[in-house]
């Protein structure tokens, strides 16, 4: 069972070096897929806290969001896309998928990496609020330079996406599942989730890609946020 579970965490799809094909707003042919499970304790703990001393209503998404634009100065490359070389955007404007019941829109929140995790939520909301009174317009969604899908609801344990135009990464929310942990020699219950990286294998390898995904694991799991 391991050993099938450690296979479904790591897939990688790569057509022989060429032009990448653009179907539909989506680049083919060139993405690698991976995950790392992400415990929710600390997610948890921290959405609580928030609600009760601030009353405030942060999501996981929100969380995602933030842990990922802090994470990514240091990994630059995936903030950018691949046309004959590496090209780094110099903003990170994280792009978001809202569906709310009238199908999939997207958001960008500029300069991501600048706002604070309330920042975040509150921007999240307002787009939100705009996509349900049909007030959202063409430059809401524009400039994404890497994108976060939230699957959650739909209960996938693992999900590897094609990759967005003139983007080298996309990273996706997988449903949270109950597993176990091993301290001090006692098995323990504990909450997680899969955090799923689609990248262009172009712009870095596997151990690089693995370095993100962790760098943004910890912040989740290790930092007041």
């Amino acid at each position: 069972i391991k050993k099938k579970r450690f296979i479904s965490l790591f897939r990688c799809q790569a057509v022989p070096m060429g032009n990448s094909e653009e179907t539909n707003g989506y680049l083919v042919g060139y993405n690698c897929g991976m995950a790392v499970e992400v415990e929710t304790a600390g997610i948890h703990k921290t959405i609580t806290a928030m609600h009760k001393e601030q009353q405030i209503s942060i999501s996981l998404g929100d969380m995602v969001i933030f842990a990922v634009a802090q994470s990514l100065p240091a990994f630059p490359e995936f903030n950018g896309f691949f046309s004959g070389s590496l090209t780094t955007y110099p903003s990170i404007n994280l792009a978001y998928s809202i569906n709310l019941g009238k199908g999939p829109r997207k958001v960008v929140l500029q300069n991501t990496n600048k706002l604070s995790l309330l920042e975040i939520s509150k921007a999240v909301k307002m787009f939100a609020f705009k996509y349900m009174r049909d007030e959202l317009t063409a430059g809401d969604g524009e400039k994404g330079t890497i994108s976060i899908l939230n699957l959650s609801f739909f209960n996938p344990q693992m999900v590897i996406t094609p990759l967005f135009v003139k983007q080298a990464a996309l990273i996706t929310i997988a449903a949270e599942h109950d597993t176990v942990k091993v301290v001090d020699g006692k098995v323990l219950p504990k909450k997680a989730f899969n955090l799923c990286l689609a990248y262009d294998v172009r712009v870095a390898d596997c151990q690089r890609a693995l370095q993100f995904l962790n760098a943004v694991k910890k912040v989740l799991e290790e930092k007041e946020i």
